[in-house]
């Protein structure tokens, strides 16, 4: 007993000591939190740098860009050239918004705005060049480069310079704290391992006497614990017995086989699935009681394999199902697990068997529902391309040919809104029927959404397609449904494209496709279009479709985010007043923002810059109308486009939105483009007046940028003039720019207008234009854009959709 109780003790005193060795140790670990710190530091430091480099290249290739539009003479080759310009804005311009979120000292702040400013200058001076050469003026193109882009440039690459010394000292500067915190944190770790080993000793102590206690209480109790295991013995004993009982009524079908492979056991379950009675089939061999059918041979095979009749090794066939006694194939779900004894050794096994026919029907179903269109009953989009793929993939291997046709419908939007969504349902499902008539077994007739379709001939070559096209597109233009004495029709705009071994990826192939379908609805609609390689006209509009396509889908699923600036009060009257401004952005697949300049050009062309001015529209004043904590004397904008202006129903949309939302008008400011007021003037007019008596307010943007409003604006209802930026971001260095604000701000108060300062990106233009007089000031140098939600954060309760808010919005349709 002595020795047995010395043992333990030294044994608790030597896990003891270790667990507080164990502690200590990591409590040292706390030092390695410093070397994250310190990575961290560095991964932002290569952020930073890695956008810094991205500044570099975009603006390097710009200029490369530019190079090559004055030596390029296919104006082919210059329209890429010119869209690959356009991209690298883009992308400076985003990499430079997210060093500024990333600045964190004055010096990287200013050197930031200080790049900003030298790349507005630059702005300009890049579309006058590129303008000139798409002018065929390369003459003139190379003087303003040489004499005005290069000076600019030369600055803007000094200032990437300062910027990367900065980031080079604030690493160094990181580096050293992170290394004096490093040994301070040592040493006091030091201290405490030495305070917790002397806890360890004392503790020690007091368990090695518990631990004597213990052993005299264990032998007393050995006696009780002999009787408490007779016991528990009787309790399993009777646990077995209900075992028995359990498994006999579980819903499960279990068989258990004995080690020679013959049946043992089957429970009322396994009887039921099987359609088998126990006492007729145990002691018979498994493999001729469970069989199962292979899919592929339909033959019958054992459920159950096993090798060499080693019952050790069996298993599943894999096969899903049974055969019942009375010849039915019934889907189960099965597993086998070996019975073994407390030595390991194996003498049986359990099969579990359970019904899944419900189940399996159920996922046939689903299955079937992921692939085809619920309406239609054609295959949906994802399969559609699935099978192009394998199309393609044949295309490959043996040199076959194949056709992809995309099909848009022409006045489908009639039938929808004269007829009912249900006659446009009905129209669709009886075209696809005709349609599908006349297709071999082969081809794949898909519903794409909408009233987009999409068709591919397997095996089929160009010409033969077209053929096959023009006859479907004059039996859907022959085809007519009747509703209520009116009797509807549509046409159909066909894009085709060849699939051959030359084809390039799925994306290319489908952009091509939609891009034909484009130019055939272009040519007036009900056309077939065959894209061909030489096929300037489809090349020409497949990047400007594929901006369409995203944008419609955008203005479709609500693919459009707001973002706001803020507009502060400067004057004694609106000291402390904030008036914000929305900013549009969308997503690109990668979930990256996309800024306007990007896509606002495609929908000019595409006739969609109204379409976005009432989704942008709705989004805000739905915003508006659900919070009712925005502070009362604050504004927000709404810019407007020129053709919303020129729409004869854009201005019930803006009242019935108004209505619809419960958005306060007392809160809305719309704001209107100078060249925009005056080159559509009544148009401009006549709405301003009816959405002034709403009472909403209006902004005459971009003011001053010709004066060429100046004779129009005592007719225009305008209480706003934004001044435009190209005075206000040179205003400390330039006197001319200085007079021309003091001017305009003159100008207004003379006319009882407000005044806005736009570009207001630092301390010291703010207090210039502030003691020039201006009313508001916006700009980088008060807050930068974040997104609405970020910048309003209003809890539930705030909430109520059916009450006014105080609240408006603007969104701005230019890149910021």
């Amino acid at each position: 007993m002595f020795s047995r109780t010395n043992l333990m003790t030294t044994t608790g005193f030597l896990v003891v000591i270790a667990m507080m060795t164990t502690m200590a140790t990591l409590a040292m670990s706390g030092m390695r939190s410093i070397q994250d710190e310190l990575d961290q530091v560095v991964k932002i430091n290569a952020e930073k740098l890695q956008h810094l480099a991205t500044m570099r290249r975009s603006n390097r290739e710009r200029i490369i860009g530019l190079q090559l539009m004055l030596i390029l003479e296919d104006p082919f080759d210059i329209d890429e050239v010119v869209m690959q310009h356009m991209g690298h804005a883009n992308h400076f311009i985003a990499a430079r918004q997210a060093l500024f979120e990333m600045a964190g000292s004055p010096d990287e702040v200013k050197t930031l705005q200080n790049i900003r400013r030298a790349s507005m200058i630059a702005a300009p001076i890049n579309d006058e060049i590129r303008d000139l050469v798409l002018d065929d003026n390369q003459v003139d193109a190379k003087a303003l480069m040489i004499e005005r882009l290069s000076p600019v440039q030369d600055r803007i690459y000094r200032e990437f310079e300062v910027l990367a010394e900065i980031y080079k000292l604030q690493a160094n500067h990181s580096i050293q704290t992170a290394e004096q915190n490093y040994v301070n944190v040592y040493q006091r770790t030091m201290i405490i391992l030495a305070i917790v080993v002397g806890l360890c000793i004392l503790i020690a102590m007091q368990v090695i006497r518990r631990i004597n206690s213990s052993e005299r209480s264990l032998v007393a109790h050995m006696d009780k614990l002999e009787q408490i295991v007779e016991e528990r013995t009787a309790e399993l004993k009777q646990e077995s017995k209900s075992l028995a009982v359990t498994l006999a009524s579980i819903g499960d079908g279990v068989v258990t086989i004995n080690s020679d492979s013959t049946v043992r056991y089957l429970n009322p379950a396994a009887e039921k699935l099987t359609q088998l009675r126990q006492e007729n089939i145990v002691g018979k061999p498994v493999d001729a009681i469970l069989r199962s059918i292979d899919p592929q041979s339909g033959q019958d095979c054992p459920l159950l394999a096993q090798d060499s009749g080693n019952l050790v090794n069996l298993q599943l066939s894999g096969k899903g199902n049974i055969r019942r006694a009375n010849g039915e194939l019934l889907d189960i779900h099965e597993t086998v697990a070996e019975i073994t004894d407390d030595e390991g050794k194996s003498y049986g096994t359990v099969v579990v068997l359970r019904d899944v026919s419900e189940a399996r029907a159920l996922e046939r179903r689903l299955a079937h529902e992921a692939t085809h269109d619920p309406l239609t009953g054609l295959v949906n989009r994802r399969e559609f391309e699935v099978r192009i793929e394998q199309a393609m993939r044949r295309a490959v291997v043996d040199k076959s040919v194949h056709c992809l046709c995309y099909l848009d419908l022409d006045r489908f939007k009639t039938v929808n809104d004269s007829g009912g969504h249900a006659i446009g349902d009905r129209l669709l499902c009886d075209l696809s029927e005709l349609v599908r008539d006349g297709l071999r077994k082969t081809d794949t007739f898909a519903r794409l959404g909408g009233d987009e379709f999409g068709l591919l001939f397997e095996e089929c070559p160009a010409l033969k397609g077209e053929e096959i096209a023009e006859s479907i597109r004059e039996a859907i233009t022959q085809f007519q449904i009747a509703h209520e004495e009116q009797v509807f029709s549509v046409g159909v705009s066909i894009g085709m494209v060849e699939i051959s071994e030359d084809t390039g990826d799925l994306e290319t192939l489908l952009n091509v496709a939609d891009t034909a379908c484009y130019a055939a609805k272009e040519t007036g609609g009900s056309a077939v279009k065959l894209f061909r390689p030489t096929d300037d006209n489809v090349i020409q509009r497949q990047g400007e479709t594929r901006w369409a396509r995203r944008i419609h889908h955008a203005i479709e699923d609500d693919g459009f985010e707001l973002h706001c600036q803020k507009i502060l009060g400067v004057s004694d009257d609106f000291t402390g007043n904030q008036h914000f401004e929305i900013l549009m952005r969308m997503r690109d697949s990668n979930n990256d923002l996309i800024f306007p300049g990007a896509f606002l050009p495609a929908a000019e062309r595409y006739g969609l810059l109204t379409s976005i001015d009432q989704s942008i529209i709705s989004k805000a004043l739905n915003w508006i109308g659900r919070h009712e904590d925005f502070p009362e004397r604050n504004r927000m904008s709404i810019n407007i486009a020129g053709p919303s202006l020129s729409d004869a129903s854009f201005l019930g949309f803006v009242i019935r939105a108004f209505e619809s939302t419960g958005a306060n008008p007392a809160s809305v400011i719309f704001e209107i483009t100078e060249n925009i007021a005056v080159s559509n003037l009544p148009a401009a007019i006549n709405f301003m007046e009816n959405i002034t008596k709403l009472g909403c307010e209006f902004a005459l943007d971009d003011f001053g940028r010709g004066f060429s409003s100046l004779g129009s604006l005592k007719d225009l209802p305008v209480d706003y003039l934004k001044i435009d930026g190209g005075f206000i971001i040179d205003i400390l260095e330039n006197p001319t720019d200085q007079a021309t604000v003091s001017a305009i701000i003159e100008f207004g108060r003379a006319l009882g207008k407000y005044t806005v300062a736009e570009y207001v990106e630092s301390e010291a233009i703010r207090d210039c234009v502030t003691d020039l007089g201006v009313d508001f000031v916006q700009g980088f140098g008060i807050a930068k854009p974040q997104p609405i939600e970020s910048v309003f954060e209003v809890s539930d309760d705030k909430i109520d959709s059916n009450k006014n808010s105080q609240t408006s919005m603007t969104h701005k349709l230019r890149a910021f």
